[in-house]
């Protein structure tokens, strides 16, 4: 739906609590400040080779893939989602292996003004624990260690009160 009345600017929406336009002001806000290399050079890319292929992935036998528009769409859509969840420079803990979601919530956090912290899919609990207190993350998404076994209910029980999420929903 709209995220306000057509009479209602963005700013007003956001100023009477309407927590999808506060998202959405402050990621206009911050992408258009953005002042990171890396942030800048996949505007760039997105604008010079929108369609060429920028990520690829294995998936069985077969090789699927994302071009630079569908990355930068990518990024910006999880940036949003993260802005509805944490701060701009509030730490996002990332706890899995290396996924093509990881390389988007990556560019999403770099988006969103956040910083990743990210955990060692093949540490234990103990030390997950540790990484915890130290980052203090807003956030912990989870998704496999690297035999493909789930991580997202043992981050939930190292979590605490921390809100955890699957890396790939």
């Amino acid at each position: 739906g709209p995220l306000a009345p057509r009479n209602v600017s963005l700013e007003q929406a956001a100023q009477s609590g309407n927590t999808v336009a506060q998202s959405e002001l402050a990621l206009q806000r911050l992408s258009a400040g953005r002042s990171g290399e890396g942030v800048q050079l996949l505007r760039r890319s997105a604008e010079r080779f929108g369609q060429r292929r920028a990520i690829a992935w294995a998936v069985g036998d077969a090789t699927d893939a994302l071009t630079y528009q569908q990355t930068l769409d990518a990024a910006q859509h999880i940036a949003f989602w993260l802005l509805q969840q944490a701060g701009p420079g509030e730490r996002i803990s990332v706890w899995s292996r290396n996924t093509v979601e990881w390389a988007l919530l990556e560019l999403g956090c770099a988006l969103a003004g956040m910083v990743v912290a990210a955990w060692n899919p093949g540490w234990r609990d103990p030390e997950c624990e540790h990484a915890c207190e130290l980052a203090g993350p807003s956030v912990i998404l989870a998704g496999q260690d690297t035999r493909g076994e789930p991580l997202l209910e043992r981050a939930r029980q190292i979590a605490g009160d921390i809100p955890v999420f699957a890396l790939d929903d």
